[in-house]
Formats: C-alpha cells, structure tokens, sequence
C-alpha cells in the first residue's frame, strides 16, 4: 500500500524527506510526549516523601517517576496531568502555564486547565519535588533526560488521571542527527501506550438499588460530624473543597455511576441520603437486598448487629489514618430496571503503530455487555459493519463491577472510506450470580463461525440501538496518515492553504503543512498524534476551516480508493 511505502520510505532516510518538507513550508516546534509512571501516595511502596502523617492529606498526591525507555529530552519539559474525561484533556495544573502551552486564551472556558475546574471540579494543590515538600517550577529544566522524581497533589470528581512529560522539538535538528531529538520519529508513543499507567482514586462509595443492584442516579448524600459536645452537624469545609450534599459533575448528586466521595479529616461521621424518587428510601431493609449484592459492593452503609427482637443499625463510621469506604442500598419498590441509559464516564483513547485503536473505557453501570463493535463510513457517520470479537476487535467482552473495560479494534484491515466507529453496551441482570462474570473473547473455533453467520444474516447497514438497555458510543477516528485535498465548507478545494493538526482540548498546532497549487497535502505517521485530533486549513486571506477527521476521510473517499490509502 502507498501508506507503507512512505513510511518505509522516511525510516529509510532517517523521515530527512517528510521532515524537511513539511519544516521548509511552516518552520515550528513539534510535540513529543512520554508516559510518567505514576504511583498513588496513599499505597505501599510508593516512597513518597511528602505525605502528611495523618490519613486524608496523602490521598490524592501521586509519585511520578520517568521511564528509563521513554524519557524526556532535555532542556524545557513540561508535566503534565491527562485526565478521563469524555474527550480527553491534559493540564499542566495551572491556567497561565496552559495557555502558554495550548496557544489558547486565559480566560478561554475551553482551556483544559479551565475546563477541568468548571466541569469536575478539578483543583491542582501541587507539584514538588523529589523531597515532597519543595514546590517544583512548571515547566522543569531538565539538563539531561533524567529528571527527579516529582510528586503531585490535585483531586476531582471521581476520574481517573495519567500523567505525561511534553518537549517541543526543532524539527531541524531532527534531521540534523542530534541524538536528544531524533526521538522524534523513534514511534515511541506505541510504548507509551502500553506502559502508561493509569492513576485513579476508588469511590469512597456507591449509592444502589437494593433489588436491581444499578447505581442510583441523583441521590443527594450529605454527611454529618460528630462534635466536641456529642452533637450531630452537617459538615462544611471552610475551604470549600468538600461539597455538601455530595454534587457530581453533572450539577447533580450522584452522577449515572452512583458514585459520590467526602475527603475529610479523621473524626466520627455518619452519612444520611435522600433519595431521588418515591420508589426508593433509605435506610435499606436486609430482606430486601439481593443476595449477588457482594459481587459488586461491599462494606454496606448503615452497617447492622443482628440480634433481639430487630437488627439495629449502626451510622457511626470513625475515620482514623484511612479515608473510610461505604457501599450504600436504597430501598426499592419494583424490580424494573431504570429508564437511564448507560452513560460512558471515563474514556483512555489512542491509536496504535501496529493499525489498531485502544480503548479504555469506564462505563456508569457493572458488567455491561459490549454487545456490538462497529465501523462507519460518511460524515455525519452512519453504522456501516460489525466487527466481530476475535476477528477485528480483542478485549472485553463486559465491563468488570465498577465499570471498566478495554478494547482493541484493528483499523489497518478497513476498507476506503471506513472508519471507526461506535460502541454499543447493554444492560444485564446484575442479581443473576451466572451473569455477574467479566466475559472473556471467545476464540473457540464454532464460536467464531457462529458469529460469522450472525453477521451474514443480518443487513450490511445495522440499525443504532434504540431500546433504553443499550447505549451507543460514537468516536471520532485517529488516523495514522494524511493524503489527499483540502475542501472549504462549500466543497471547494483550498489550494496554498496552511494544514494544522490539533489535539482535541489544544489550540497549538501538534504539526503543520502547506497544500501545494492543487490543494493536495500528506502528513505522514510521525508527524501525527496518538490521542484524539481535529484539523483545520487556513488559506491566505485568514478564512479557517475546520474538519473533524471523519470528515477528512469522507471527503476523500474517492481519492483513496483510487491511490489504495487506509488512513
């Protein structure tokens, strides 16, 4: 395929073709990011320095370290936290320094740093250096590609982080042969991908139907202390970090997942809950709670001695050194399933060297079924074909009990025009015990036949699902290779158009490249991100038009059909 030849061609010569070219027209900085291995303070072994000797003040600090095969270049390097969110974004834990990076306006809402404040509740504490408790400058001016370790404070509403180091490297001296940036176009990223660790806090707790077992949405949980005098108050944080009643980041309280949290200092707590809805009502009834409960949650709230006439029920909870865990039923009066749809919560989203996309995604609701895998082809995209299990996707086949599952799906195997895609997931019955087991890929050989003549019998183009147990999840491709024209929203071809690739959250080309007199451009594998991006041509009069990459793909169909590209 063409696509290969280029990219054997540009390791042949050390990318000296692709690299000048693309240099020659818009002279710039490229990005380059590595993975940090991060380690959560408040576990074993993590040899932080810093932590506080009482419980809550450690428990979100995080100790990062470099990895000796993907270290950062050296000089100016910047850190940087990739949090879960459903798009994506990285922050470097401070709106200044964001806009610096991003190219993007202080006061943007749009502005990762910005946005994570405004939509979960994200607050950055710190970043120290390898003693804990020296504050470290971002970015950090590294001399070689060894950097100290470096610890790093911050919370948010539930969501899981990965933190990152970020160079901008002279693609001139790429092409030069200075050994700290020829790294460049080393693939590094496919590394990065397998390697970088996700951190991520576990829910202090979940609020649940005591008969179905799904999460509650919108139960306001608030939580009480316990005075010097023996009385009960509700709890207010003078510095505003705690929210009480707890608020997702929907505005609400409990978010799809049930999830809600209090980090608090050590002291005697109880929590009470208003229920959503009539149906429901708290405390929970022991008779009344479903026996495959233990599967999913554990250290039930209110806790219950068993004895006498009735149980008593015990609301204390003592926090001493360790942030508390509670799992909380609510009473319920049907067993009907709730009309909510699955909602995706955390999304861990790049493509692969090898043509495959990763995902990893956390779903609102235990053991999911991924009940369809699937490609799409036009812009706005339409559900094309299924890509079986074992046969184009290798994974999961359910989430586990707190709703995460992983997935690879090989797009090198697509025809022109066909894309990633969508997602479908579907609720089961989460009190039948054969059920509630993550599901493995089947490669059984008649497995994969019956799936084969399912597919077969069914329709080329498939019907979204449209019944409220299943949701579906539409992404926009990440593809590893640009060729073809640029068009102006009217369908026109831009010729002389500057060509900027972006991160999805930055306003800061990740490359850049010029269409020649036709309006024809290409950028190859290296010279493109990994993470979700969006383009945008700017002709020479200032007119900018930007394209998602889906539309890039559909408006080019034609053209890769006749040259055999597979973006």
């Amino acid at each position: 395929m063409r696509k290969l030849f280029y990219i054997l061609l540009s390791v042949i010569v050390l990318n000296s073709f692709f690299l000048t070219n693309v240099v020659a027209q818009n002279p710039q900085l490229n990005e380059r990011w590595a993975c940090l291995i991060g380690k959560r303070c408040d576990v074993v072994g993590a040899n932080c320095q810093g932590v506080g000797s009482t419980g809550y003040q450690d428990v979100h600090r995080a100790r990062l370290t470099t990895d000796p095969n993907l270290k950062p270049n050296p000089g100016t390097t910047y850190i940087l936290e990739c949090l879960g969110t459903s798009k994506g974004l990285c922050t470097t834990g401070n709106a200044a320094v964001d806009a610096e990076v991003f190219n993007t306006s202080i006061t943007d809402p749009e502005l990762p740093f910005n946005k994570a404040t405004a939509t979960i509740g994200y607050k950055f504490e710190g970043m120290y250096k390898a003693d804990g408790k020296t504050t470290e400058v971002n970015p950090i001016n590294n001399p070689t590609s060894d950097i100290e370790p470096i610890e790093w404070q911050s919370s948010s509403v539930d969501m899981a982080r990965k933190y990152m180091t970020l160079n901008f490297v002279d693609l001139t001296q790429a092409v030069t042969g200075q050994e700290n940036t020829l790294q460049l176009g080393t693939n590094d990223w496919e590394t990065a991908n397998r390697v970088c660790e996700i951190v991520r806090w576990d829910p202090y707790g979940v609020v649940f139907n005591s008969l179905t077992l799904e999460p509650v949405y919108n139960a306001l949980v608030y939580l009480d202390y316990k005075d010097t005098k023996g009385n009960w108050v509700q709890y207010e944080d003078p510095m505003g970090k705690v929210k009480n009643p707890y608020r997702s980041e929907l505005g609400v309280g409990t978010a799809d997942d049930g999830h809600f949290s209090f980090v608090v200092e050590d002291g005697t707590y109880r929590l009470r809950v208003v229920p959503p809805s009539t149906t429901l009502s708290f405390p929970y009834d022991n008779k009344r709670l479903s026996s495959n409960y233990k599967k999913i949650y554990s250290d039930i709230y209110p806790g219950m001695l068993v004895g006498g006439t009735s149980p008593t029920f015990i609301y204390e909870i003592k926090q001493s050194g360790k942030i508390q865990h509670r799992d909380i039923p609510l009473i319920s009066q049907t067993k009907t399933l709730s009309e909510r749809k699955i909602r995706e919560m955390e999304v861990f989203r790049n493509r692969l060297n090898n043509g495959k996309e990763l995902f990893k995604v956390r779903l609102s609701y235990p053991f999911a079924k991924i009940s369809g895998v699937y490609s799409t082809i036009n812009d706005p995209p339409v559900r094309y074909k299924q890509i079986p299990f074992g046969k184009g996707v290798a994974g999961d086949q359910s989430a586990d009990k707190d709703g995460w599952f992983s997935i690879e799906v090989d797009v090198s195997k697509f025809t022109a025009g066909e894309m990633f895609g969508e997602i479908d997931a579907t609720k089961v019955d989460l009190t039948n015990p054969t059920v509630v087991n993550k599901q493995k890929i089947n490669t059984n050989f008649f497995s994969l036949i019956k799936q084969q003549i399912k597919l077969l019998i069914n329709n080329k183009f498939f019907a979204q699902a449209d019944d409220t147990s299943t949701s579906t999840f539409s992404f926009d491709p990440i593809p590893s290779y640009l060729e073809g024209y640029a068009y102006d929203d009217k369908g026109v071809i831009i010729p002389n158009a500057n060509v900027g690739v972006y991160l999805t959250f930055s306003n800061r080309p990740y490359s850049q490249t010029k269409t020649d007199v036709n309006g024809h451009f290409r950028l190859s594998s290296e010279l493109l991100p990994l993470m979700p991006y969006k383009i945008r041509y700017i002709t020479a009069t200032g007119n900018v038009t930007p394209i998602t990459t889906a539309r890039f793909i559909t408006q080019n169909k034609e053209y890769f059909v006749k040259q055999k590209i597979n973006p």
